[in-house]
């Protein structure tokens, strides 16, 4: 509850901020605002403070998900942007649309895998450490 929190309103939001300042910087403070959220709840668990914790979340969260918006807007243009433009060109050779449908959905599925893969892999990890979370 606490990631997904912010993330009911935060993408709309997340959506100007990428059209004000730019993908490329939306995504750095995207980044960012993860990068402290994890910090912040690390320290809570380090110190059993799970309020601590619980914070450290919703900021993991406030830039979880507009992470996404980010990297979405960005992925375009490694693409020709006047077929996207013209429906007859996209009718007549659909290979970027293609092409930007199939790497819009590896982006999505590579985000799905990693956050199944830390699943199992932290498991093992807090086992092997004999640490009580993970």
């Amino acid at each position: 509850t606490a990631y997904s929190l912010p993330n009911i309103f935060l993408p709309f939001f997340g959506g100007w901020l990428v059209d004000t300042y730019g993908a490329s910087l939306a995504l750095v403070g995207f980044s960012a605002w993860c990068f402290i959220g994890q910090l912040v709840a690390a320290f809570g668990v380090a110190r059993r403070m799970w309020s601590i914790a619980l914070f450290g979340r919703f900021l993991f969260g406030v830039g979880g998900e507009t992470i996404a918006v980010a990297y979405s807007s960005l992925l375009p243009h490694w693409f020709d942007e006047a077929k996207f433009l013209s429906t007859a060109t996209t009718r007549d050779n659909g290979r970027s649309a293609t092409q930007l449908s199939v790497s819009l959905t590896a982006a999505a599925v590579i985000a799905r895998f990693g956050g199944m893969l830390n699943n199992f892999i932290s498991v093992r990890v807090a086992n092997a450490f004999s640490a009580t979370t993970a």
